[in-house]
């Protein structure tokens, strides 16, 4: 049999395709990048869809912003915290995990990569950023400070804590306010 140009059109059974109707059509094209020639039905062709299985394979599971899984490179992990990508050439790249399977290669946490770039260097193991209101996406360098990290836990309970006196005296001003409504001039008649 001789072999086909590239873009030449054939029907199923000229091509030996004896499972498929007769009158589907097929095209000759080369996978644009391995260059391996084959048949791919009309309609694939149509579409742009005349990669090999191969190819289209390696080109979805590559990693970063050129994977066919790429999604802008942040997202939220099941803690609530937001991890952005770092691409290699980034000078914080060290800071970004090489454990694939926890969250991806090349991914690090936005609030960690905020103060460092802010620092104008890489944080170290023993340093904890800290989120000032406690919503853990709210990663703006004025709602974060570094810390050692022994010294973490005893912010975070001062803070909760003074969260929750500031929350108490608010509720007994406003239990106070009805009562001093109710008689203004408790000591007027004495």
């Amino acid at each position: 049999m001789i072999e086909p140009k590239i873009g030449e059109i054939r029907g199923a059974r000229d091509i030996g395709r004896n499972t498929c109707h007769a009158y589907d059509k097929f095209v000759w094209v080369a996978c644009p990048y391995c260059n391996k020639p084959r048949w791919i039905g009309y309609y694939q062709y149509l579409r742009g869809q005349i990669r090999c299985m191969s190819c289209a394979v390696q080109e979805r599971y590559k990693e970063g912003k050129h994977g066919g899984k790429w999604q802008g490179g942040r997202f939220r992990d099941k803690s609530g915290y937001m991890l952005i990508w770092l691409d290699a050439n980034d000078s914080l790249y060290p800071m970004a995990t090489k454990n694939r399977r926890k969250m991806g290669s090349g991914y690090c946490w936005e609030h960690r990569y905020v103060v460092a770039k802010y620092l104008g260097r890489q944080l170290k193991d023993t340093e904890i950023v800290h989120h000032l209101n406690g919503r853990k996406a709210d990663n703006r360098i004025e709602n974060l400070a570094l810390l050692a990290r022994k010294n973490h836990n005893t912010t975070t309970l001062r803070q909760a804590m003074q969260n929750r006196i500031r929350d108490l005296e608010v509720r007994l001003a406003q239990q106070r306010l009805p009562l001093m409504a109710e008689s203004p001039n408790i000591l007027g008649g004495l």
